[in-house]
């Protein structure tokens, strides 16, 4: 499945001269996060090693959370990590349109 947030970046850069649509075509492609991706770290939580996914989508303090909670809880914060599994691509989601709309306003000003 193609990366929903780019329809949307192909209706932002329509309102943009040429050589600004490769630019931030480039920049969005540089610094985009993929679902599969962070998916597939999530689930290296069945490894032991919870929060691996949230650290790939820059969410370090959520990861090391994910971590310490699986760790010192006897092995119930396991659950928050396998929760997110569900979770995590609508987050990476999130992520790319927060990065979509700094390059956009970027582009603007």
């Amino acid at each position: 499945m193609a990366d929903p947030v780019e329809m949307e970046m192909m209706a932002v850069m329509r309102g943009l001269p040429d050589n600004r649509r490769l630019e931030m075509q480039m920049l969005y492609q540089n610094q985009r996060k993929d679902r599969n991706t962070a998916l597939v770290l999530q689930l290296l939580v069945f490894l032991g090693l919870p929060g691996i996914g949230r650290m790939y989508m820059g969410d370090v303090g959520m990861g090391v959370l994910q971590i310490v909670a699986s760790y010192f809880t006897c092995g119930f914060g396991i659950l928050w990590p396998i929760i997110d599994l569900f979770l995590i691509q609508a987050a990476v989601d999130g992520k790319n349109r927060e990065l979509l709309q700094r390059l956009q306003y970027g582009m603007q000003g």
